[in-house]
């Protein structure tokens, strides 16, 4: 016990330049470690929120086009300049892409918007395609490719969803 009393009353007590600069030394590779991995656990974490939200995005719109043809059943389909009109008994209502948006027509009310946070890109569209070079479809396919950007930090996300089904 005399030794460590002794030692603590040392005037001469504290530790070497050496010691010092190894401490430093370690703390700072510890820290910087440490930084590295919430930095890049953070970085990882945003761009995963991102792509989520992208995708229920795309899903929403996916289930937006599809609910409308099946709700109105048109009697054919025709293709228009940036999306498809759908020719029936009831109007003709027309779904199209336009200025980064999902636009749904209806005859007799204001054009719908379908609001995402995400922004559609030019390379987006909707077709619609079947046997002959008819201007109106009975039956066919259309295809829908969205392409959906989200800018996050400087950074662009962007998710490309394509379908094609029958009418």
């Amino acid at each position: 016990m005399s030794a460590f009393v002794k030692r603590l009353r040392r005037e001469e007590g504290g530790y070497t330049l050496i010691e010092l600069i190894a401490a430093l030394s370690l703390l700072s590779i510890v820290s910087l470690t440490i930084y590295a991995v919430l930095h890049f656990g953070m970085a990882a974490y945003h761009k995963i929120t991102i792509e989520n939200s992208l995708r229920d995005e795309g899903d929403l719109l996916m289930s937006t086009v599809m609910q409308e043809l099946y709700d109105y059943g048109p009697k054919s389909v025709a293709q228009t300049a940036n999306g498809i009109r759908l020719i029936g008994d009831a109007g003709n209502p027309a779904i199209r892409i336009e200025g980064g948006a999902l636009h749904i027509d209806k005859t007799g009310s204001n054009d719908a918007v379908v609001e995402t946070k995400s922004t559609l890109t030019d390379t987006s569209r909707i077709r619609v395609s079947c046997r002959g070079m008819a201007s109106e479809c009975a039956s066919g396919l259309i295809e829908v490719s969205l392409t959906l950007s989200q800018s996050y930090g400087g950074r662009e996300q962007r998710l490309t969803l394509d379908s094609r089904f029958g009418f």
